[in-house]
């Protein structure tokens, strides 16, 4: 009897034990959820500040953007989770200089660079495929896309749908046929003519504006040219 009766209040000192530790973290999810609330309303707030001011003052929209967009990722992100980019933000808008590893270097023009993003794994002109195991993955599918582009072409993909997305090489005819567009797929797009594509498209962990397929007119090429930042892995 004893020994059920320790027994018993013992679970029930467990039981008031698990309760309280329960409450503790009620009590501190709440504080924090009201922290990051409060957050964002003030870089909500700031955000809606400098709109105004920019407005008051009439400033240009080149202007507006980079002022703004430092507050607009606060507003839906930690500063801390996105420091990164908000260094790319500074390096882009003016306010900090180009790191010494690209003004230093001779094979990259710095006046031609208008996008920097700290961060990305030291250059070099070539990286090892094997580092990107999609690239893997494309390859040992790149047939079936092959075939799946000239499915598209032949089902008469509107003239609409190709973009021109670049101004160097309009007289060759280059246009993209984008599946995704700012990391988003296409609404109306059809989608069901090239399934292994979309697969592939969907799993590259990859942030970019554009994925799809570019075409150019025939016996023509792409000049030479550089996309004026540190981002664009060019798998050729």
């Amino acid at each position: 009897g004893f020994g059920g009766g320790a027994g018993g209040a013992g679970v029930s000192g467990s039981g008031k034990s698990m309760k309280k530790l329960q409450r503790r973290s009620d009590v501190e999810k709440a504080k924090q959820a009201n922290k990051q609330q409060n957050r964002l309303n003030s870089a909500r707030q700031k955000a809606q500040n400098i709109v105004k001011d920019i407005e008051a003052k009439g400033d240009d929209q080149g202007d507006f953007f980079w002022k703004i967009l430092p507050a607009l990722l606060n507003s839906e992100f930690d500063r801390e989770e996105i420091s990164r980019v908000h260094e790319f933000i500074k390096i882009s808008s003016g306010q900090s200089p180009l790191p010494p590893e690209i003004l230093d270097d001779a094979r990259r023009p710095s006046d031609n660079i208008h996008a920097y993003l700290p961060g990305i794994p030291a250059l070099t002109p070539y990286r090892n495929v094997k580092d990107f195991p999609f690239i893997a993955d494309i390859l040992e599918n790149i047939e079936q896309i092959r075939t799946e582009f000239r499915t598209l072409l032949e089902a008469q993909i509107s003239s609409a749908q190709f973009r021109s997305v670049t101004d160097i090489n309009y007289k060759n005819g280059w246009q993209t046929l984008p599946l995704y567009y700012n990391g988003k797929m296409i609404p109306g797009f059809p989608y069901e003519l090239c399934p292994v594509t979309t697969d592939i498209l969907s799993r590259i962990p990859v942030a970019g504006r554009i994925a799809g397929f570019n075409r150019q007119a025939p016996n023509t090429g792409i000049p030479m040219h550089t996309d004026g930042n540190n981002m664009w892995l060019t798998c050729q």
